[in-house]
């Protein structure tokens, strides 16, 4: 990895996270029904809590993203208040002689 993702692209990642975790909630909820009509109830089972882990794993790797998202605005908040403008007169370093 040869850049640091920006703040939008991490938002865009968590974005994409949370919906897959719908949509892994939804599939497996489906899966887990059909598993138990026909009366596999073990299978069923299994199918459920596979479904929560991964969906959980999402929603956790979302708010991972959405934290890292924080850390990056509050670095560049930081970063503008300690790195004035070298061009300005008042932060130009004169050496003497020059």
């Amino acid at each position: 990895m040869d850049t640091i993702p920006s703040a939008r692209e991490l938002r865009t990642a968590a974005r994409a996270c949370v919906a897959l975790a719908y949509l892994v909630g939804f599939v497996g909820a489906g899966a887990g029904a059909f598993l138990l009509h026909d009366g596999a109830i073990a299978s069923a089972v299994v199918v459920w809590a596979s479904t929560f882990g991964l969906g959980a794993a999402l929603t956790g790797i979302a708010l991972v993203l959405r934290a890292m998202v924080g850390v990056l605005a509050r670095i560049a908040q930081l970063w503008g208040a300690q790195r004035p403008d070298p061009e300005t007169p008042e932060t130009r370093t004169v050496w003497p002689g020059a």
